[in-house]
This record gives C-alpha cells, structure tokens and sequence, in this order.
C-alpha cells in the first residue's frame, strides 16, 4: 500500500490550504462578474446568460443564502459550493491523469501533454480546462452537467493560481492510496482551527469541519483485518487466503481473537458493510478492496463483474458533509478503475450525504410530485414529502442518527420508496430547471433514509467526536431525548446508534476515544453495552496515535463489539499499546504484542462497571479508598476574570479567600489564588466542595501527572481534586499510599482520562493495614506540615535568604510588602516557616514607610541599590560575604555584576 511520507503530506497540506483560498476568492469574483448579488443583471447580458443567473440566484437559496427585500441575493453558500467544485475538477482530472485513467471521450486515455495539444484544436483555453471537462463527463453523478455551476468559469488569472498549485506538486502524490483522504482533512483544516479558536458552539454548518479527523491507514486495516479477515479464515480453515490480513490476531487455540463471527452469513456475497460516518471513504474503499478479491475467489468471478457486484451489493456508506460525500464517491470509483485496470461504467454507489436539509418553503417540496390523476394517491404522496421535508430539517446537525423509522407510511403518507420514482421524474424534468435542482436534494435525501432504514452485518467507522458542551441546543436536545446514556459525547451516540441499526449477531467496529470505559457519565452506558452486546477486542492507543494531531486531545481505542447477548463466559481479548510513543511502535505492538484474554461481565462488579483490564493487578479483592475518604470537586466560577486573581493583586483578605487552585507541576505551587467572597460564593456559577473549607487532607492535580499535597481547610477550585479523611487517625497511611507509585498506577488503570475524574480518585483499592506499616517506616515523626521557598505562593514565609528568588522578596519587603503566611496565625505552616517568620519580622523596621524608594538619591535617601545593598547585608547577617550579590545576581539570571 503506497502512502503519503511525512513531507509529502505537509508539502499536500500548504496546497490545498492555499488553493481553498483562492478558490474562494476566484468563486466570489466569478458569481460578482454574473450579477448574481445585484438585484437586477447587467444590461450587456443575453438571455442566455440572465436564465443562468437566475438559475444561480435559486441555486443559492436552495443552500441557505438569504434574499433581502433589497433584491441583492447573499452568495456565501454559492461561493463555497463553487469554489469546492471548481478546484475538486481540477483535482480529480489530476488524479485520473496520475494514475492513467483520464479518458477522452472517444475512450482513450490521455496525459497532460495530450490535454495541452487537444485544448488547442478543441477551442479550451489550456490543458486544464480541458482535462477538467473530461473528468466532469467521467463523473457526472459529482459533477452534474445541468448544475449552474458547472457552466460558471473563473477569470484567467484566479484560474492560472490554482493551476500553479496543481503543477507545483508532486506526480506520486496523486498515486498515493491516502492522498484523497487528506486532501479533505486539509480543506477543511483552516476552518476547524477558527471554529475551535472561536468557542463557539457546534451547529450542523460547522459540524463537518470541526469532526473531520483522517482514520490513521493502520487503524483502518486492523479493524477489517479482524472482523473480514477473522470472519474469512474461520470460515475457511487451512485454506490460503487472496487477500494477506497481516492485521489479524489469534489466541494461543489458534481461533482468531475478535472471535469467529458465528451467526454471519458463509458467502461473501451476503455481507453487507456499512460506514456511517464514511468521511472521504477509506473503509469504505479499503472495505472495497479486500471484498473484491475475496468474491473473485469464491465466486470465480472476473475483475469487472466483481468490482460491479461489490459496490452494489456489499457497500454503503453515509456521510453528513454533502462534498466529502462526493470525494468518497471519487474516492471508490478510482480504487474501482484502478483495481480494473481501466476505466469503465459503475453502477449505482449505496453512498448518500445523510446531512441534506430540504431549504425554502414545504409547498415548493410538494410541487415535486408533479400531476398525479389519482387524488387519493397524490395526496399520499404530497404527504409523504411533506413528511420528508420535516423529518430532514435537522439533518445537518445529526446526519447518520436520524431514524427514518420514526416516520410511518399508512394510507394516508407515502413511505421513502414510493416516493422514489417521482423523485426520478423531477431530475429528468429538464424543462424546469429549477425543480431538477430542488429534485437533486430531495432524491440525496430519499437515498440516505434508504440506507439509513436497513440493518448490516458490519458497520465500520470513525465516529465523530464532538462532547456534550460543545454541541448546539439541537445537538445537544436530540441527544438527550433519544441517547440520554451515551450523550455525554457524540462519539458514544454514534456507538449507541449503531448498535440499533446492528443485524442480529453482526459486529459494530469503531475507532472510539477511550474516557466512555471509565468515566462516570458513562457508567449506565458502560452497563447497557456490557449487558446488551458482546465486547470481542477491545486495543487501547493511547496518546500519539493519530499523526496530525496531539494524542493527548484524543486517545483512541479500536473497539469490536457484536450484537449478541453475552453469556457468563464471554472473554475480551485486549491490546494495550499506550505506551508506544509514535505510530510505528504501536504498529508493531499490535501485530505482536501479547493478547490479555479477560471475562466481560466481571467488568460489572469493577468501581462504577468500569473497563479494567487486568483484575489482580487491580487488587479487585481489597476495600476501596472511597471507605476511608471523601472527594470533592472544587468551585467553579463562570468568569474566572471577574472572581480569580493571584494573592499579591488584592490585599483584603476579608473580601477576598486564600484558595487552592491549578494547574501545578508540583507542591510548591497551588497557593497562589484568592476568590472574590463579597458574596460567600453564590454568585459562582457551581459553588461546591464546601463540606471540605473546614477540614484538613490532601488535593491532587487532575491533570497530566498526579501530584498529592496537603490541603489546609480553604476554598479551592476546579482544577484541583480535594480528598479528606473520614478517620483523622488513618491520615498518614493515606497520604502514604497517595504519594506511592501504586496509587497512580491504579488509577490510571481505571481512569486513562487526561483529566482523572473526581469519583475515580477514591475508586481505587486500598490496604490500610499495609499502608499503615509503610507509613510508619517512612514518614515516623508524622507527614511534613507545608512548607514553600517560592514567594508566588500564600504559605512562603517571606525570609529573602530562604527564598527561590531572594533580589525580589527583598525588594518587596524592602518596599514594605508581607506575605499571607505572616499575618495567618491559624495557616498550617511547618515548623521551619514559623521560624523563618519570626526571624525575618526583626528587620521589618528597615521597610520604606510610605512604600516608595528612589532609584537615585533623593534628599537624605540613599540610592535604591544601596539601600537594597544594606537591607541585603542586615538580613543575610553572618551569611553575607564579597560574593553574595553575584551569586544572588546569577541566581536571577541577571549578567550584571553590581546591583545598579
């Protein structure tokens, strides 16, 4: 399988950011220069021409763009819609001329050198004009000869720049089998980053750029390899399969380990696939290649009856964005013709957008069933469109999870099939092309709700990821009401989804983010899944899986479930490469690395039925933490600006609260917050964790690595997770135990999450009687009370000699500032800062009076550097020596050498 190298997609990347720009602006120009914003046209335009413009004027608003009373139509959906035609011609013809299959329509195929002298002779302006009119014509289901758009050309200049950036780029990039994959990642990458800068949340417009993640190839060919490949040598023991599966994995009996897939058919013919969220199709085209061959040799069919029976028979895929749709399409017939050797007709694809929304009013929808004689059967049939049109408003928003079940047909409404054929009959209605376009949207529609009514035997896919807080209102409402145990994440709802559109005992195959096994949201998710269907292989990614984005944002697992209820002796076998750095590695491990076999249902008596691997490294026979302590969650403010400064902005200590806060990379750190108390907290947007303000235990970081340190009976926020001993006696095994290694390993067993939850911290087992041995052993004279050398935090002492950053405390003080610590006397300090205290109180006469020091000398006052200089000497005391004020420059990373 040839693939993109690093530098190859990065050099693919820059092109196809830069030629979405110019497309764009090249669309605008275009759309301007026809008049289609004016409310009247320009007085040189023919007939011809002002039909054209009127048909792009209906065109727009059939996309979304407003008309004004003022006449002047928006185009901001037109423009897009043709900037992505314009360039994606383009593009395809390039792809078809890489890879030989650019056909004349006499049906031979030409190069690029060909195109350029027959642009010549045929009248186009260059070889790019016309090898983008062959591709059309190769392709008419993407690029529909009756669309307006199709007759709209850029000026010469914004189409010589994306010319410029087709010629710039690399011949073997567009042999590549993952080239068109990321061509759309890349299209849509600038969108995504200014959707997630803005904060903004999720509606159906901006769903397809934030959700589009390209599916690592690895990951694509494990999941088929274990479910196909699985499924194939189960069925054919001892016998070579056609197609290698170097993904597969068996157990020590040599079955494969995502099982045998019983209650499958036994012919590949009969085997109906299914990718939900097809994205630009890599499952789909994978899925393609993989079926092909093995229906070749079972059925001993040629390469062209195989490559027709596969794309009609065994593939559907479903996709919310309408012009990745069209890449998906592309996407297989190239694979198709490739496979073939040649170009050849296709039959009908089963892939559909699943995100069309009928635009403008019903009546026009209605107006598609034409003159019906029968009145009985012409109002069934209006009804059904009727019932079309609103059942599809929100598919923007939720694509693949709409339910075209939830709409009976009777006699009274027509169901999706019957309206097909009317449907049909307004896309070959050439007279009023108007209805054709509106006929196009309505048929995509009818498609996809064929697709969506049926069951699979495997649906395969990446799912989107998008949480519960990012999500618009109807998201969010849809969720709610139809998923409400897995809508913590748009990923779980695809995973709830398609289990209910599962053939009975078929697999539901998914890469998934991995926080739904062990959060606490999820837990009624995790037990439904764990009752209801049968876990099969279960491989953990963790960070770093995905080569064009941080694997801290999204830690993966590729997950094989079947839709059969477990019985008592169901195993999963599991995978964990997390610990692998880079995608080589967890290659490797996955094809390797030993397999853990565990018992699904004894993941329900886990804390809260969480996914756990590996029980007896769990200690699963010992009591829980959560015994012998409480968590608490921190406060929230809602406008953290407004009520969180750092200590040293505020000096009334009445209005505003010492408090514990994040983030912190260790335990000098964490006591730099006040909160506003003007209110006593009701004015925060989730007071909570107050049964802790008065009580004394520990705080652990929730994020990235743990770090567990004391905590003094103060507010404290979010960031921060606050554990308070039920039993004072207990506190120093406790605290034992939660600066020990065993503590983090545990709970990173139960809760891989980059922020570990509130609930899972106490959700680990817990031996008090060991840890109170350890305890005595390595803390016997008790747990040290807090002490910190750094003055950004409320429990440093305020001795300049003591301090990480002695220059600055001393100006400070010098400048009569006193820190938290010194006016506190009910603050838990060591023994060590109480001391420290004590002694530095007895230069506090040398402080400025009125708080303000003179760089030069002024009236009686010595210079700043010299009064710093003495204060320096008297504090330092028999410390003091010629090089103190170097060492204390260089400690401040300062090149001077005098204090000036």
């Amino acid at each position: 399988m040839a693939v993109l190298t690093q530098q190859q997609r990065n050099t693919l990347e820059s092109a196809v950011k830069q030629a979405r720009r110019v497309s764009e602006a090249g669309a605008w120009n275009a759309l301007r220069a026809f008049a289609v914003d004016n409310p009247e046209p320009f007085p040189h335009m023919n007939p011809e021409q002002r039909g054209l413009r009127n048909r792009l004027r209906s065109k727009a608003r059939l996309l979304g763009d407003e008309l004004p009373s003022s006449g002047h139509q928006h185009i901001d959906q037109l423009t897009y819609e043709l900037a992505y035609e314009y360039w994606h011609k383009m593009l395809f013809a390039k792809f078809l001329e890489a890879n030989g299959l650019l056909m004349h329509p006499d049906g031979v195929a030409v190069t690029m050198d060909e195109c350029e002298e027959l642009a010549k002779e045929e009248g186009y302006s260059d070889k790019w004009d016309i090898a983008a009119n062959f591709a059309s014509k190769m392709l008419p289901a993407i690029f529909r000869p009756e669309d307006p758009l199709m007759q709209i050309s850029f000026s010469p200049d914004d189409r010589i720049k994306l010319e410029e950036i087709l010629e710039g780029l690399d011949n073997y990039i567009f042999t590549a089998d993952d080239a068109l994959g990321w061509v759309y990642q890349f299209w849509q990458s600038e969108a995504k980053d200014a959707i997630n800068k803005s904060g903004d949340k999720i509606d159906g417009k901006k769903l397809p750029a934030v959700t589009q993640l390209f599916t690592e190839p690895y990951m694509v060919h494990f999941l088929i390899d274990n479910t196909i490949g699985a499924w194939w040598v189960s069925r054919n023991p001892g016998v070579k399969p056609p197609v290698k599966f170097e993904y597969l994995r068996f157990l020590e009996d040599g079955t494969p380990a995502a099982g045998k897939f019983e209650g499958w058919p036994d012919r590949t013919s009969e085997i109906t696939t299914m990718d939900p969220c097809m994205g630009s199709g890599h499952f789909v085209v994978s899925l393609f290649n993989i079926l092909v061959n093995l229906r070749m040799h079972e059925e001993g069919l040629t390469k062209e009856v195989a490559t027709d029976r596969v794309i009609a028979e065994n593939l559907h895929g479903l996709e919310i964005d309408p012009r990745c749709t069209q890449i998906a399409a592309f996407n297989l017939a190239l694979k198709a013709w490739k496979f073939c050797g040649r170009y050849k007709e296709l039959p009908e694809m089963n892939l559909a957008c699943s995100g069309l929304a009928p635009k403008g009013k019903v009546e026009n929808w209605v107006k598609l069933v034409g003159k019906i004689s029968d009145p009985v059967q012409k109002t069934r049939l209006e009804n059904g469109m009727r019932a079309l049109y609103a059942h599809f408003q929100m598919a923007p928003e939720l694509g693949s999870l709409i339910d075209p079940k939830t709409i009976k047909s009777d006699a009274f409404t027509a169901s999706f099939e019957d309206l097909l054929p009317i449907l049909a009959k307004a896309l070959n209605d050439e007279a009023d092309k108007d209805v054709v376009e509106r006929g196009v949207i309505a048929a995509g529609i009818a498609k996809a709700g064929q697709i969506l009514s049926n069951k699979y035997i495997l649906q395969i896919t990446n799912v989107p990821y998008l949480s519960r807080g990012k999500q618009d209102t109807h998201l969010a409402d849809y969720c709610l009401k139809f998923y409400p145990d897995s809508k913590g994440d748009l990923a779980t709802v695809f995973l709830d989804r398609m289990v209910e559109t599962s053939h009975k005992y078929g697999n539901i195959v998914s890469v998934l983010p991995q926080n739904w096994l062990f959060m606490q949201t999820y837990k009624q998710f995790r037990v439904k899944l764990f009752k209801k269907i049968s876990w099969t292989l279960i491989s953990r990614l963790g960070p770093g899986a995905f080569s064009q984005i941080s694997g801290e944002v999204v830690k993966a697992i590729l997950a094989i479930f079947k839709n059969e209820i477990p019985n008592e002796f169901n195993k999963i076998s599991t995978l964990d490469v997390s610990n692998q750095n880079n995608i080589l590695e967890k290659i490797n491990d996955l094809t390797n690395s030993p397999i853990e076999v565990i018992n699904q249902l004894d993941q329900l008596n886990n804390p809260e039925s969480k996914f756990i691997v590996s029980q007896n490294d769990l200690d699963s026979h010992l009591p829980l933490l959560k015994l012998h302590v409480d968590s608490f969650q921190g406060i929230k403010t809602g406008d953290d600006n407004k009520f969180k400064f750092v200590f040293w902005e505020v000096n009334d200590y009445d209005l505003w609260k010492l408090t514990y806060g994040g983030p912190i990379s260790d335990c000098n750190e964490g006591c730099h917050y006040v909160l506003n108390w003007k209110l006593k907290g009701r004015d925060f947007a989730r007071y909570q964790g107050q049964a802790a303000f008065e009580k004394d235990g520990f705080y652990l970081t929730n994020v990235g690595s743990l770090r567990t340190c004391l905590f003094n009976a103060k507010p404290f926020t979010s960031e921060i997770t606050v554990i308070i001993p039920k039993n004072y006696r207990d506190i120093v095994p406790i605290y034992t135990y939660l600066v020990s290694e065993s503590y983090e390993t545990n709970l990173r067993r139960i809760d891989q999450n980059l922020a570990i939850s509130t609930a899972s911290v106490s959700q680990v087992p817990f031996d008090l009687e060991y840890w109170k041995k350890t305890a005595n052993e390595l803390f016997p004279n008790g747990i040290n009370k807090p002490f910190s050398s750094n003055p950004t935090q409320w429990i440093f002492h305020g001795q300049p000699v003591k301090s990480d950053n002695p220059l600055q405390v001393a100006i400070g003080r010098l400048l009569g500032y006193r820190w938290p610590a010194e006016y506190g006397s009910e603050m838990e300090l060591s023994d060590e800062a109480k001391e420290l205290i004590k002694e530095i109180r007895k230069f506090d006469h040398l402080s400025d009076n009125d708080g303000i020091i003179c760089i030069p000398a002024i009236n009686k006052e010595e210079t700043a550097a010299n009064r710093l200089r003495d204060y320096l000497k008297e504090v330092f005391g028999e410390r003091w020596n010629s090089n103190t004020i170097q060492q204390l420059l260089e400690k401040e990373n300062v090149k001077s050498s005098n204090l000036e």
